[in-house]
């Protein structure tokens, strides 16, 4: 099968072209994994962070039993503690029949859970597996975000965390990692559930440790990705000035990087201009690949624009920023500053607020001269 640029879902090594990020890999296993922490992969939008639960997955599998699974469509797993305790058990369970467990450590986690006290229940189940099993076990859960819009799941968080506490002095043996991966953080899911006039910031999960690495690509990280195309095709690529070109306009951003490249693969290279093999992979077939981005729909800025409906405020300082020049300090402590950046839109530069990329800039800059254009057109 012929491999491709994947922009959707998960990447595969085998069917898809990909950024070869085996250091991140090693620097979370050495900083994270092998210290017992837990932590969330808090980043935005389609930036890689399913990828990595993968990748992770396929190196951790060697030593450790990973339950690695998603809350992605699971809206009827927290209408109810038992739906939460059996629903959870059920998920788990499919990912350990893929190893190597003992089938009556197996049949023992899957037992029904019965009322009453279905968290107490869940948490000794817990217990259980992990003491009887003979590797740590290992969990990972994807799109929290989905379904955390709920107290069920702040208690659910809450579970771990007292299981993590205990384990520390010695009173409770429990998964040896917990891994999270979601747009927002935990602090901020828990201000959702609250009115504005009483917001509060203790959280379930301020025992994770915090998630430094950066998950932007380098321009050596893309070139890895390149060289293996390049190696297929044998197109003359210049690798070096792509590499440097699409970290120049995306800042590393995984999707865009990816998109970019599968704009020159498949849409620049039928072109009848570009007809001739290799032919879109120039500086020409480059920028037409970023015009064909920015004029196209996509869920990235289908995703921005709701984001920016939605928070009238952050819609304000980008708008702000760009059209009237207005500089703002890279202040995290800011509410609007956390939003931008928890959706890739705002990076520090130098202790200023700054737009995260040129695609993000230039799409931008697009949409708010259309707003001024649309107000002008109405007043005439």
């Amino acid at each position: 099968m012929e491999k491709c640029f994947n922009v959707t879902a998960t990447c595969v090594p085998s069917m898809h072209y990909m950024v070869d990020i085996s250091g991140k890999i090693d620097r979370i296993i050495s900083e994270l994994i092998d210290k017992n922490y837990y932590f969330t992969i808090n980043r935005a939008r389609q930036y890689g962070k399913t990828t990595t639960l993968s990748r992770l997955a396929a190196r951790l599998r060697e030593k450790y039993y990973v339950i690695r699974i998603s809350f992605e469509g699971a809206d009827d797993l927290f209408a109810s503690t038992q739906n939460m305790v059996n629903g959870f058990v059920w998920l788990t369970a499919n990912e350990l029949k893929k190893t190597e467990l003992s089938p009556s450590v197996l049949a023992k986690w899957t037992e029904p859970i019965l009322a009453p006290l279905e968290l107490m229940q869940l948490s000794s189940r817990i217990t259980e597996l992990c003491s009887s099993s003979d590797r740590e076990v290992i969990l990972m859960i994807d799109e929290v975000d989905k379904c955390a819009n709920n107290e069920l799941f702040l208690s659910f968080l809450g579970i771990l965390r007292d299981k993590y506490i205990r384990r520390a002095d010695g009173e409770d043996i429990t998964f040896k990692n917990v891994i999270l991966a979601s747009v927002y953080d935990i602090k901020n899911l828990k201000r959702k559930l609250r009115s504005e006039e009483e917001h509060h910031y203790n959280s379930p999960w301020n025992i994770a440790m915090d998630f430094d690495i950066d998950m932007s690509f380098t321009t050596g990280e893309i070139a890895t990705m390149l060289r293996e195309y390049e190696k297929d095709h044998q197109f003359g690529m210049d690798v070096e000035w792509f590499s440097s070109q699409l970290y120049e306009y995306t800042s590393g951003y995984p999707y865009l990087v990816s998109r970019i490249c599968q704009l020159i693969d498949q849409k620049v290279g039928k072109e009848a201009q570009y007809s001739a093999p290799g032919s879109a992979w120039s500086p020409e077939g480059f920028q037409r690949a970023v015009k064909l981005l920015l004029s196209t729909q996509c869920t990235l800025f289908d995703d921005m624009n709701k984001n920016l409906d939605r928070y009238p405020e952050l819609d304000e300082m980008m708008k702000t920023m760009l059209l009237q020049g207005v500089s703002y300090p890279y202040t995290i402590s800011d509410n609007t500053t956390q939003l931008g950046v928890q959706f890739g839109y705002f990076k520090n530069s130098n202790g200023a607020l700054a737009i995260a990329n040129r695609i993000f800039e230039t799409y931008l800059y697009d949409m708010y001269f259309m707003r001024c254009w649309k107000l002008l057109c109405r007043s005439e």
